[in-house]
Parts: structure tokens; C-alpha cells; sequence
């Protein structure tokens, strides 16, 4: 009897872990992104870069494979992640003087863009790490899609997002200017 009761435990939990999974089953190696802010903290920014690079070339959204089912469920959790690994890994590029690998990671960036739909939070952090790596050209259009997107399917959650999406494009509309791309919001 015995037996039986910890045989079911057992498949109870191999179950619950095969519907719930955390980080270990989601597929992305999160682990990577810590010990690369640990690295940082720790003033090692050749390992720091080394840990964001090899969490962003891993990360399941970075390749061409289609992630598992239950990576999608929570994929702008895991865009996020990687958005943030992109973000700490061009701050300590910045830090190293390496502009020539920034900007090879940011045309990486741009491609995923591209290929994933980004939800209003995922897109507004994209904007700010573009703006913060001098690409303006891009950040534009992306912060008024957020806006557009917003008044076509209006969602509570994101209003913070959208706020902030419309308070940065009047400041690069005044910084430029350009007091019709200001009426027209």
C-alpha cells in the first residue's frame, strides 16, 4: 500500500510539474540572465556580456524554431526577459566602448521586432532600449503603433504604457520641433 501512495505522488507530481512549468521546463534558460546581472553587479562586465549574450542566442524567441506550446502561453513573459537580457547586455557593451557589437545586437533586435507580435508593454520597453541606442528612426513608428493599437482595442492593462508611449513621442516631437506630429496626437 505504501508502494501505491508514493508511486501516485510521484506521477502527481511529475504531472503538475508537466502542466506548471517554471523556468526549468519554459525553455528559455533564465539562469543565464541572472549570473549575467550578477556578473555586472560584481564589476565583471566581460562575463556579465558574455552570460546576456549566450541567454539571448539561446532564448527560444531569438531562433528560428517555433517555441513549444506552453512557451507561448506566456510569451510576452518571455519577450520580456529577453528585452531586458538586450537591454542590460547593450548597457555594458556601452560600458566596454564595443558601439561596432551594439549595433550588430540591435539589428538582431530589429529582426525580432519584426517577426513578433509585441504586446504595448513588450513594444514601449523596445522603444526605450532603441531610443537609448540611438536609433530614433525606429522608435517613432513603434510608439505610434502602440498608441494606434490601443484605440483600435482598448485594454486596461496597458494604459500606463500607452500614457508613457504618448509622453515620449511629444518629447522627441520637441526636441524636433515639429508641432504637427504634436497636434496630431
Amino acid at each position: 500500500m505504501k508502494k501505491i501512495f508514493v508511486a501516485s505522488w510521484v506521477l502527481l507530481l511529475l504531472l503538475c510539474h508537466g502542466y506548471y512549468p517554471g523556468h526549468a521546463m519554459a525553455g528559455d534558460r533564465y539562469y543565464l540572465l541572472n549570473q549575467g546581472n550578477i556578473a555586472r553587479d560584481m564589476g565583471d562586465l566581460p562575463g556579465a556580456a558574455a552570460f546576456y549574450e549566450e541567454y539571448i542566442k539561446t532564448h527560444p524567441l531569438s531562433s528560428d524554431n517555433a517555441p513549444s506550446r506552453r512557451f507561448r502561453k506566456r510569451s510576452q513573459y518571455h519577450l520580456r526577459n529577453l528585452l531586458i537580457a538586450y537591454d542590460n547586455f547593450f548597457d555594458v557593451l556601452r560600458d566596454m566602448g564595443q558601439q561596432t557589437e551594439i549595433r550588430y545586437w540591435l539589428d538582431k533586435l530589429k529582426s525580432l521586432y519584426k517577426s513578433r507580435r509585441f504586446g504595448a508593454k513588450n513594444a514601449y520597453r523596445m522603444s526605450r532600449i532603441l531610443q537609448e541606442n540611438g536609433s530614433l528612426e525606429d522608435v517613432i513608428p513603434l510608439l505610434e503603433d502602440i498608441i494606434a493599437s490601443q484605440r483600435m482595442q482598448y485594454i486596461p492593462y496597458n494604459n500606463k504604457a500607452v500614457l508613457r508611449a504618448v509622453s515620449r513621442l511629444m518629447d522627441i516631437h520637441d526636441k524636433r520641433g515639429d508641432s504637427t506630429g504634436k497636434a496630431q496626437l
